[in-house]
């Protein structure tokens, strides 16, 4: 006959590791684990003057690969670029291929000063041409 075990009941138990990070190292492989930090880059982004709601998929998305690319550094400065192995070479290959992803978002965003820019003549042009609809609407000749 088994003898109940007084330290281990269903009503005393309790996860010695809540949310299962007890082994985390560097978050990236863990979506979860770089959200909040992603989630503060796109808060940020949005809080720019040149965005709209509707940019905030973009956001999201910049800020979740910057949230990587952060966690992809600190592991790499952990382990030490000049590392041998197949572990540093996946992170090398996942921070490049991050960056490129991120590079192009930043652009489409106005985030890089290439895309600010780009950004600020499209605005000029287009205010210019707002301007001379409206004129030529009111009735005016130039």
């Amino acid at each position: 006959m088994d003898k109940p075990n007084p330290t281990g009941t269903p009503a005393n138990l309790v996860a010695a590791h809540p949310e299962n990070t007890s082994n985390l190292r560097h978050g990236a492989y863990s979506t979860r684990v770089r959200e909040p930090r992603a989630q503060e880059i796109a808060e940020a982004i949005m809080a720019e003057p040149h965005t709209a709601p509707i940019d905030t998929l973009g956001a999201v998305e910049i800020g979740r690969l910057e949230a990587l690319i952060e966690a992809l550094d600190a592991e790499i400065g952990r382990i030490g670029v000049g590392s041998k192995g197949a572990k540093i070479g996946t992170l090398l290959e996942m921070r490049l291929r991050a960056t490129r992803r991120l590079s192009e978002w930043l652009g489409q965003y106005g985030i890089t000063p290439k895309g600010r820019a780009e950004w600020a003549r499209q605005l000029a042009e287009s205010e210019t041409l707002a301007e001379t609809i409206r004129r030529r609407r009111e009735g005016g000749s130039r």
